[in-house]
């Protein structure tokens, strides 16, 4: 039983390390992109079309 505990308590410990080392090198990245990327708009992986099909007009023109 004390060795069961003492597993759960250490796969716990590896767990909370995760998450603060995570939150630690997540932000230390991204003070570093921060300057980098600043100036640069984010590009569009395609163009948006705006197409309209005919039941979406006429429910338009109904409203006006």
């Amino acid at each position: 039983m004390g060795q069961f505990v003492l597993l759960l308590l250490f796969m716990l410990a590896i767990v909370i390390f995760g998450n603060i080392w995570f939150y630690f090198v997540d932000g230390f990245l991204s003070k570093i992109k921060t300057p980098f990327l600043r100036a640069k708009t984010p590009q569009t992986w395609h163009p948006v079309r705006e197409e309209k099909n005919e039941d979406q007009e006429k429910t338009d023109a109904g409203k006006s």
